[in-house]
Formats: structure tokens, sequence, C-alpha cells
């Protein structure tokens, strides 16, 4: 499953330029990979007047070399650290949180569940670059995501909770 997460400014749509970054994260079962890429369309680049806006691509290895696309996104800032993003549970669970989206497979990469938070509970938060401030996911599948007040409608910080290893959150 990719989700893709774009913003266009009438000047052509974005799409991904040279290789910026690329990185790769592990542990017993699990193999994560991240790329990331300038914006290769100049006039949109321009267009933003933000060349700190990049393209990311997640990836991870499912029984072997073989890498499927987890996501893309277009996010800012390019030299965010998006690794500590991305979590071990366990050898079959892993999860990576970014503005306003969580992606977690409990099967060792071979399906991923997203969970956009506006999108599922529209009435306490709304699409924010800064959105998801942590998420701690304990191995019995229970944890917490915590938003930043930036991003909700009431200009609180709220946690939600979750007892799945994050396929579905629970608001207060």
């Amino acid at each position: 499953m990719a989700v893709v997460f774009s913003i266009t400014s009438g000047c052509g749509e974005p799409r991904p330029g040279a290789l910026r970054d690329q990185w790769e994260l592990s542990n017993a079962g699990l193999r994560i990979r991240g790329e990331i890429y300038d914006e290769g369309n100049l006039s949109h680049r321009l267009a933003v007047f933000d060349e700190r806006r990049c393209h990311l691509l997640l990836r991870t290895a499912v029984g072997g070399e073989q890498w499927h696309d987890i996501v893309r996104a277009y996010f800012a800032p390019c030299d965010k650290d998006i690794r500590r993003h991305v979590r071990f549970v366990s050898g079959s669970v892993a999860y990576v949180f970014l503005q306003w989206w969580y992606m977690v497979t409990v099967d060792g990469g071979r399906t991923w569940t997203t969970w956009d938070v506006p999108a599922k509970i529209p009435r306490l938060a709304y699409a924010n670059p800064t959105l998801i401030e942590e998420v701690v996911v304990a191995p019995d599948g229970t944890g917490t995501m915590t938003l930043n007040p930036a991003g909700t409608i009431n200009h609180e910080r709220a946690r939600l909770r979750t007892t799945d290893f994050g396929r579905a959150w629970v608001a207060p």
C-alpha cells in the first residue's frame, strides 16, 4: 500500500529530482530504507519559494532483497531527521510517523496500515506538518500518540491511545 501526499501550486506537479540522502534501518526481522530526493520540477520549486521541500520514499524488504514501497511523501524541511520517526517494536512489528500520518506493519513488512490523523478524527486535528510529536508503542500493542497543539482544533496537546500497535487509535 502506498500513500502519496503532495502539494501543488499551479506550476506543475512536484516530482523527485536528485537523490539527496539514503539510509537503511533494521532489526532482527525487518529492514526499512529511506530515500530523500530534491524537488525535480524547477517551476514548482520556484513557485512555492521553498527549496527545503523534498520527496521521501520509504521501502521495506520482505523475504530477501526485493524492496517494496511503503510510502511516498512530499515534505519539508529536507533536513529533518526522518530516521528518528522509524521505530521497531519486534521482529515483525515496526511503525513510521511523519507529519499527520502513521503507518504500521505487524507481519514483518508484508502489509502496512496507514492512519491519517485528520481524516480519522477531523473534530480534533487538521493536516499540519508538525501534527504528530511523538509515538510510543509497547511490545504488547498498547501505545500513545502525542499531537502538537499547533495542529489541533482547540490548540491543546492531545494524546491518542491504541491497543493494537496503532492499526486504530482512540481520541480521549
